[in-house]
């Protein structure tokens, strides 16, 4: 910031004017339009003359002489209380009576804290009776979730935030960081991870266009990317494959006759501008109501047992399952892991698919499979299968929705690959070798020998 000392004795008026404000007058969260009102300004080196003196008085408030660690320790401890025990209030004596192993004295400390919370209004605090004259607190929510698509409504997750919501009103001034601006960005981590699975694949369309070659054995034009430049190739798709957590397709060149392999971020379809990167904070494309974020599970009492989940993927949800969304979870995607799902498992593995081992919640194991519907193969438990077709006939009839209906319109968009199809051109993934560096080096023929890449 530039040396604002020249400044301020043209400003004595508007700074004396701040300086006598009641802290209680002051909206903290909109410093502009509290500095519009005190006077218009051409220059924006005034502007930050005054926003200054804001921050001054705001700090006055926040005083504290107690040791800052302690005082950070004793915030961090007394929220992380509050919340458990929401909604019931928590007396500021109850506090003071806890152990927080520091140097400052408790009283002292817990005092300080509960000023700081309450001015960042994460805490109201609320008298009891004049006599007593005791002091009770509970979480200020309304002011949480002002700028938030979602509430978590569970206690020992949003405890889980008391320690990052103590750094983060440390960072800086109020106006920029605050309780609101807080659950803001918690609510946009929520909205990725809860989008629709192919939300996470921002080459889906062309992903999918590459799968529909495959199984109608099909030619594809591609711009290629060599270099700086992209060219357009026919070429003869044979699978999508992956490594170290990429994606490669796997095709034949038909200019050259070559079989190739290429990252799946080196492609375009022919008429495809540049991809963007996806909106992940779309307000529309969350398949789920923010009661749903947190699975309900029955009294630890009847707690239910965990099943152990076998799933066939195909390859355009890759993203989503990176993020490991159900619990105790094994990605069988490059050849060696596949080899060994095929032989623990005693199943062939399919081309342009990857398989899922989770051990979780049958609830859990639902939800994550209701965000992929039309991508996921259950292969075991088969009783799942059942609970999926109730929960659908459930949700049809409430619809009003006949699923029976003989319906002759075509399809709209490309259909998903169907596992009994396969290309009798297609190259057995047993027979393909790739390099470290994740790219085909050579494919063996059907007699034993190699085929010139």
């Amino acid at each position: 910031m530039k040396d604002l000392k020249p400044l301020k004795p043209n400003l004595e008026k508007e700074i004396d004017k701040i300086r006598k404000k009641k802290h209680t007058s002051i909206n903290w969260y909109d410093l502009e339009s509290e500095i519009d009102r005190i006077k218009d300004f051409d220059t924006f080196e005034e502007k930050e003359v005054l926003l200054y003196e804001f921050q001054k008085l705001f700090s006055n408030q926040n005083k504290s002489i107690i040791n800052a660690y302690d005082k950070d320790l004793v915030i961090y401890k007394i929220l992380e209380t509050i919340i458990l025990n929401n909604p019931i209030q928590v007396s500021a004596t109850e506090l003071k009576e806890k152990e927080y192993f520091i140097d400052s004295g408790i009283k002292n400390a817990v005092d300080k804290s509960l000023k700081v919370l309450n001015l960042y209004e994460i805490i109201d605090k609320n008298k009891i009776t004049l006599q007593q004259n005791r002091k009770e607190y509970t979480l200020n929510l309304n002011k949480w979730y002002k700028k938030s698509k979602y509430r978590i409504n569970d206690n020992e997750v949003l405890a889980i935030l008391a320690p990052l919501i103590t750094s983060y009103i440390n960072i800086g001034f109020i106006n920029e960081f605050n309780i609101e601006i807080f659950f803001e960005k918690i609510s946009n981590i929520i909205e990725y991870t809860i989008q629709p699975s192919a939300e996470h694949n921002k080459y889906f369309e062309l992903e999918y266009e590459i799968t529909f070659a495959i199984e109608m054995k099909d030619k594809l034009y591609l711009l290629i990317k060599n270099r700086n430049t992209y060219e357009e190739i026919e070429i003869a798709p044979i699978s999508i494959i992956f490594n170290n957590g990429k994606k490669y397709l796997r095709y034949k060149n038909n200019e050259t006759n070559k079989y190739e392999t290429k990252e799946l971020n080196d492609l375009k379809l022919k008429l495809e501008e540049d991809i963007e990167d996806t909106n992940i904070f779309n307000a529309n494309i969350s398949m789920l109501k923010a009661e749903d974020i947190k699975i309900k599970q029955p009294p630890k009492k009847a707690e239910p047992k965990q099943i152990k989940l076998l799933l066939e993927c195909d390859s355009v949800i890759y993203e989503y399952f990176n993020m490991l969304p159900l619990s105790n979870m094994i990605i069988y995607d490059e050849e060696k892991k596949l080899k060994e799902f095929s032989k623990k498992y005693n199943c062939d593995f399919m081309p342009n698919k990857f398989y899922i081992e989770a051990t979780d919640y049958k609830e859990k194991c639902i939800s994550v499979i209701f965000h992929c519907l039309e991508n996921v193969k259950i292969i075991e438990p088969t009783e799942l299968k059942n609970d999926i077709i109730e929960r659908v006939k459930i949700f049809t009839k409430k619809n009003n929705i006949d699923i029976c209906k003989e319906d002759n319109t075509p399809p709209t968009q490309p259909i998903k690959p169907d596992n009994n199809q396969t290309s009798k051109n297609e190259t057995p993934i047993e027979n393909i070798e790739i390099d470290k560096n994740g790219l085909v080096e050579k494919i063996k023929n059907s007699k034993g020998g190699n085929l010139n890449l």
